[in-house]
């Protein structure tokens, strides 16, 4: 479906499967699953919106019920609140994503974010959190993440806002996705006296020689190492740390050296809270 006529392109995908089409809503986080059978008309109407009629509305209501289908007329804000207020999401959890800068001490092999050297500034920051505050309900089970580029390289940044969410929703939870490289004592000391770092994700791409090469400074050199001293300081900081790993056909044979030693780690330290998690990059 063209953008021209509806968003669709950036707000739903269609897959083919062998055994169903599946449409998944990324407003909603809607997932249909359809005959195969109805491949031709589902292709067909993504390719061309006059072709929605009152007998395709009537045969995929749900499409249209979920929002799946987004007119461009249609406020895309108001669409998200209105989301947000309909019962089928009362219980969930609101979850705000705080973009803090877009520079990153990294320059990872396969990144894909352009490194601006631009921070969020504290008039923003109080902006961000007024909006949080404006838009969770006090029953809510709020959650902040913070993101970047390296969230870390703005840590006043996060020590305002995690200060002041706090003041005012003491129940508030925090995530953030961090390459792990510039946690220290002062940030540890931080996070483990408020004990409202909910979880942490960081990368780590296979064993030192392997990370290495994809994960690397700009003069070259890796982070491996410095992700591993900081490990220790960062699980224990938070409910949960997880790390993620890009297997793709390079690296996939040395996954059970990073496995044995993260378990070194976690076991010489006494830390349970440590999870691995593989996300397929590559076939």
């Amino acid at each position: 479906m063209t953008e021209l006529h509806y968003k669709t392109a950036q707000h739903s995908y269609l897959f083919e499967w062998p055994d169903a089409i599946v449409v998944v809503s990324g407003l909603t986080g809607y997932i249909g699953a359809y005959p195969t059978g109805t491949s031709s008309q589902l292709n067909a109407v993504y390719r061309d919106p006059s072709q929605i009629t009152p007998a395709f509305r009537e045969r995929f209501p749900e499409l249209f019920e979920q929002l799946v289908f987004l007119p461009v007329n249609v406020d895309e804000r108001r669409v998200v609140a209105e989301i947000l207020r309909k019962s089928r999401c009362k219980h969930k959890k609101p979850a705000f994503v705080l973009q803090l800068t877009e520079l990153c001490n990294l320059y990872c092999k396969y990144c894909y974010q352009e490194k601006h050297p631009k921070f969020m500034s504290a008039a923003m920051a109080e902006r961000a959190i007024a909006y949080i505050l404006g838009h969770a309900d006090a029953a809510d089970h709020l959650t902040v993440t913070y993101f970047g580029g390296e969230p870390l390289l703005a840590f006043e940044r996060i020590r305002q806002i995690h200060t002041a969410v706090l003041s005012a929703r003491p129940s508030a939870r925090f995530t953030i996705i961090t390459n792990g490289t510039l946690f220290d004592d002062a940030m540890a000391s931080f996070f483990q006296s408020t004990k409202k770092l909910g979880s942490v994700q960081l990368t780590i791409d296979g064993d030192r020689v392997h990370h290495d090469a994809l994960r690397c400074h700009r003069n070259g050199t890796g982070s491996y190492d410095e992700i591993r001293r900081a490990l220790p300081a960062l699980a224990r900081s938070c409910e949960n740390l997880s790390v993620r790993v890009n297997v793709t056909a390079d690296n996939r044979d040395s996954i059970p050296n990073l496995l044995c030693d993260l378990d070194a780690i976690s076991t010489h330290r006494g830390l349970e809270n440590i999870h691995v998690y593989l996300a397929r990059a590559t076939p």
